[in-house]
Order: C-alpha cells, then sequence, then structure tokens
C-alpha cells in the first residue's frame, strides 16, 4: 500500500513541482503584464529621447558652417562627447549627416536637405511670399526675409537678397533675438497677451530693468502695428543697423516679414514712408491668399 506524504507550499519551487493553477497562475499572469507594461514605456521614452537628440544636433548646424566635428557638437548641443558620437555615426547610417574624413567632421547629409527642400516647396506660405519678397529686395536693394518662431528666437524661413554690394548677410536658418530686433517684437506684438506673457517667463530677461525695457518695446511695437501695420527698430540689435517688420497671421501660423539694412541705406524715414508701407502690404497679401 503506497503511502501519501504532504508536501508543503514552502518545498514546492526548491523540489520542482509545480504549482496548481489556483496557486501559480494569477501571480505569473500578473507579474508578466506588469513587466510588458514597464518596458513599452521605457522603450517610447527612449526612444522619444533619441529621437529629440538625434534632431537637436541636426539643429545645430548653422548657415556657413560647413563641418563640425563631434566636439564642437558637443559645445552646442550640451550633450556629452560619447553621446553625440553615437548620434553622428546613427544620422550617418541613414544619411542625414555625411563624414568628411580629410576634416575628422560631419556636413548635413542628402537625407537631411533633400528633406528641407521637400518641406519648403510643399509649404504654401513660401510659394505665396517668394515673389512678392523678391521684388521689393530687387526695388529696395535691401534683405527681405520671412520668419518664425523657433524656441526662443526667430528664424528665417526664407530670404531674397537684393542687388546692393553691401547688405545684411543672413540667409536661411539666420536667428535673429526677440527684444532688440523688428522682426521678434512684431511677433511677440502679434501674440495673444497670455501667450506673450509665458514666453517672457520663460525666455526673457531676469534682470527686472532690462524685463521692464523689453515688455516696453514689445508694447511700443504692438502700438505701430496697430497704427501702420509694421514696426520699426534703429539701431537696438546692432548699431547703425535698422529693421523694419510685419506680421503675417495665416491659419497656418504667425510670421513676420523683415527688411533691414545699414542705417544710412535704411534710415527712419525710409522705412516709414517706403519700406513699411510696402512690407505691411505683402503681408496682408500673403495673409489674404493663404487664409486667415
Amino acid at each position: 500500500m503506497r503511502e501519501w506524504t504532504h508536501v508543503s507550499p514552502a518545498k514546492v519551487k526548491g523540489r520542482g513541482i509545480k504549482r496548481g493553477p489556483a496557486e501559480a497562475r494569477p501571480i505569473k499572469a500578473a507579474s508578466t503584464s506588469l513587466a510588458k507594461k514597464v518596458v513599452t514605456k521605457s522603450d517610447e521614452e527612449s526612444v522619444n529621447s533619441a529621437l529629440s537628440r538625434g534632431i537637436k544636433v541636426l539643429r545645430a548646424f548653422r548657415v556657413g558652417d560647413g563641418t563640425l566635428t563631434n566636439a564642437e557638437l558637443a559645445k552646442r548641443t550640451n550633450l556629452p562627447r560619447p553621446t553625440i558620437s553615437r548620434i553622428t555615426a546613427t544620422l550617418t547610417e541613414i544619411g542625414c549627416l555625411s563624414y568628411v574624413e580629410r576634416l575628422a567632421s560631419y556636413k548635413l547629409g542628402g537625407t537631411a536637405i533633400a528633406i528641407g527642400r521637400v518641406a519648403s516647396a510643399n509649404f504654401d506660405l513660401l510659394q505665396v511670399a517668394r515673389p512678392l519678397m523678391q521684388r521689393l529686395a530687387d526695388d529696395s536693394g535691401l534683405t527681405v526675409a520671412i520668419g518664425t518662431l523657433e524656441k526662443n528666437r526667430m528664424v528665417y524661413m526664407d530670404a531674397c537678397q537684393g542687388p546692393a554690394l553691401i547688405a545684411l548677410q543672413l540667409k536661411v536658418g539666420s536667428r535673429l533675438p526677440m527684444l532688440s530686433t523688428a522682426m521678434g517684437r512684431a511677433f511677440l506684438a502679434t501674440l495673444p497677451e497670455d501667450k506673450r506673457q509665458r514666453f517672457l517667463e520663460t525666455h526673457g530677461p531676469t534682470d527686472v530693468d532690462e524685463r521692464q525695457r523689453g515688455t516696453l518695446s514689445i508694447e511700443r511695437a504692438a502700438g505701430e502695428l496697430q497704427k501702420r501695420g509694421f514696426c520699426i527698430v534703429a539701431g537696438d540689435w546692432y548699431p547703425d543697423i535698422n529693421g523694419v517688420a510685419a506680421p503675417v497671421i495665416t491659419g497656418e501660423g504667425y510670421f513676420v516679414l523683415n527688411c533691414g539694412g545699414p542705417a544710412y541705406i535704411l534710415p527712419p524715414e525710409r522705412m516709414v514712408e517706403e519700406i513699411g508701407p510696402r512690407l505691411a502690404a505683402i503681408a496682408k497679401e500673403i495673409s489674404a491668399h493663404i487664409g486667415s
């Protein structure tokens, strides 16, 4: 006659005896589900972080850079050198960067350039604005540009050069400060009050007096925009450099037309009487064509 021996739950695992369904399966299922959720969230965060850092490296390239080394990219992005090395290797593999072996550095690759050109070609605003901007640039001899906000600066989306030998050498991708330029002030003055205040709280000067001056300059620009449709800045960004700007408000967002140059070519009188009104007229034409 066979004797039956009771085995306690504590000994089951050690003796390799399977638990019954009621004991084991619910615990295993819950544990697997939890692990799956954690891994999925971690993977998403990892992908988002990698994508963000990759874009940050691409944005580090500026007009006229040519090539940049890993050390220069690390300095511009504030990312560690080992991280930069991994990112540049990946971006090179997918064609967004090209490695120049002779200089041991990188330049924007064909994939990145193609994406930029496709985006520009498909952007209705630029298709409408470009011929109007070029006509004003040819007539005035100045640089005419259109830009929008990128983080805490205005970035040139397109720029048309006039025939003048001396002009502002700013091209697509150039970045301008907000509070000292006509383009930046026109953009901030166009924003709703709550969004403007959030921007100043996040990106504005920390010094109380400087912030007060910046706020007054925006209020002054808002008054000029309401009265004339454009605002002007004389020597606030760089001495002897003046600028005039007019906002373009469309269903695609807020943009600003800008015309700048040396003070002796673009004095305040010319900005108020000639260039400003033409910029404002172009801005209205673009807005009407694209749709507010």
